[in-house]
């Protein structure tokens, strides 16, 4: 039992039957150090019917081709994003 102070709060992240679950992507890297549950999520995901894709970027960290701007990870980055929302948006 957690002390009096610490407030536990349980909550229920399954989605309803008839709500079904949107289309998602995740990214990381191969250094991201959620690299493992970002992969997990991602098979849970589509073990569940979901339409998800994973992209990995080698040698970057958690969120690192948010640092450069102009780098070439940050472009291929958004330049997926931006395929992703326009084949899902547009349905």
């Amino acid at each position: 039992m957690p002390p009096a102070s610490i407030k536990v709060i349980s909550v229920d992240y399954r989605m309803p039957p008839d709500f079904p679950y949107p289309p998602t992507i995740l990214t990381s890297g191969t250094r991201d150090l959620f690299l493992s549950n970002t992969v997990r999520v991602h098979r849970k995901l589509r073990a569940a019917g979901v339409e998800a894709e994973l992209i990995v970027f080698e040698g970057q960290s958690h969120a690192q081709h948010y640092a450069d701007p102009f780098g070439p990870e940050t472009k291929e980055h958004f330049a997926e994003l931006a395929q992703f929302l326009d084949r899902h948006l547009a349905k």
